[in-house]
């Protein structure tokens, strides 16, 4: 490819501009189109019983004051990580379950 052989690139034009006049499209909270009578006009999604589950999940297996204290030493600054035991504990983890 010769430098000199390229084209002067041309100006991009707008080809899905809205017309003049026409209202734009009411839209709800997730961006989905709204009918003029208020309903929601596209795809409807269902959850799955599985994610309806997680949404109301209160067994609580997530320790939220530890992760307020590690976010708290980071925004600090005096979170010292030990990547020597951090790698040691990911290899172990492939070789179960592997």
């Amino acid at each position: 490819m010769n430098i000199e052989r390229t084209s002067q690139a041309r100006a991009i034009q707008s080809t899905t501009a809205q017309p003049q006049g026409e209202p734009k499209a009411k839209t709800d909270e997730m961006g989905n189109t709204v009918k003029k009578d208020g309903q929601p006009n596209g795809t409807q999604v269902k959850l799955s019983q599985l994610t309806q589950q997680f949404k109301t999940d209160s067994s609580r297996d997530i320790d939220t004051d530890r992760v307020a204290e590690i976010k708290a030493k980071m925004d600090a600054g005096e979170l010292t990580l030990d990547s020597d035991k951090i790698a040691s504990a990911l290899v172990r983890d492939i070789f179960l379950f592997s």
